[in-house]
């Protein structure tokens, strides 16, 4: 990642090269003609919240509603590396951003086997994200507010805990962290050993962990793979397939893959539809619980973590699908 005193520097001509080359990140929005502005919703602004809170800009909930949080972290954002500072995004403020997060190279680690007690990622909120503040707390690494709110200051302090303890530097909690926690704190009772009492199958677990760490590939129209990009049911058909679960290739084939279940039976690796730009089941994504769910949805977008209840979710949420047997 660039430092901030290099990010300053640069000049309106480096912005205009980054503008003309091929941009592939989650925050590459340089193309889109209309700026982001206080007020919008949708799965932009929710790309746009996940930067400024991994540069450490924004604090609030991942949740596509640019507020006053969001205007706030635009308008830093813009102050510190010379820009008007407008409060809107446009072509300029997504080129430097994508600059600024430089994102991991995307092949995943081997998934590991076994259950889970849970997994927590940016964005996720609750008593088991509060447990992992209090443990990270007690041993150092993190300093911020136990207030149950996965933000960029539990992500920088996570990621130092599996830095210095060897695991992958993926920054999200799963069984790996949760053990090395457990480990790191003998002779009291683990505040981390409480997260979720349900243990998904390790189909679940896997489905799951391999889609978030695929987290910023690229959206390409029929693409199907990390090498080509995906899109939408492009995404979910190459995640599933590495578990030898075979699904159409059409969101709207996927509709009628499993078995149908309301918002209020979702549970994790279940498929998620919604209708967009009219059509009935024309976006498919990943539910990963907590009301979270992982999909690549737009060019410029490419997979990312999203709130079921945003209002932009919500009011085309067609259904769920359960696709993965004896979960």
């Amino acid at each position: 990642m660039l430092n901030r005193k290099v990010q300053t520097m640069l000049s309106l001509g480096v912005v205009t090269a980054l503008l003309s080359t091929a941009m592939w990140t989650a925050s590459a929005f340089a193309a889109t003609d209309t700026p982001l502005v206080y007020g919008d919703e949708g799965p932009a602004v929710a790309v746009l919240e996940r930067d400024l809170a991994d540069l450490g800009y924004y604090h609030g909930n991942i949740d596509g509603i640019f507020g006053a949080g969001v205007y706030r972290g635009v308008a830093d954002f813009q102050r510190v590396h010379g820009l008007a500072v407008t409060g809107k995004v446009g072509p300029r403020l997504w080129v430097l951003l994508n600059a600024a997060i430089r994102p991991k190279p995307t092949t995943p680690t081997a998934v590991p086997s076994g259950t889970s007690p849970g997994y927590l990622f940016l964005g996720s909120k609750g008593p088991e994200v509060l447990a992992v503040q209090k443990d990270l707390s007690a041993l150092g690494y993190y300093t911020g507010h136990a207030d149950g709110v996965y933000g960029a200051a539990l992500l920088r302090a996570v990621e130092s805990f599996q830095g210095s303890n060897d695991l992958p530097d993926q920054g999200y909690v799963g069984p790996q962290t949760i053990a090395a926690l457990n480990q790191a704190l003998p002779g009291r009772v683990k505040a981390a050993a409480t997260i979720s009492p349900h243990r998904p199958s390790s189909t679940v677990f896997g489905v799951v962990q391999l889609a978030l760490r695929y987290r910023g590939a690229p959206y390409a129209w029929g693409g199907n793979s990390p090498q080509n990009g995906f899109d939408c049911s492009g995404f979910v058909q190459w995640i599933f397939g590495r578990f030898n679960i075979s699904l159409p290739r059409t969101s709207f084939a996927q509709w009628s893959a499993g078995v149908h279940v309301p918002r209020s039976q979702l549970e994790p690796g279940d498929l998620v539809f919604f209708t967009t730009q009219g059509v009935f089941a024309n976006h498919v994504g990943l539910y990963l619980g907590s009301g979270k769910f992982i999909s690549d949805t737009a060019p410029g977008q490419g997979v990312v973590v999203q709130n079921l209840d945003s209002p932009y979710w919500a009011s085309s949420f067609d259904g769920g699908v359960h696709v993965i047997p004896n979960s």
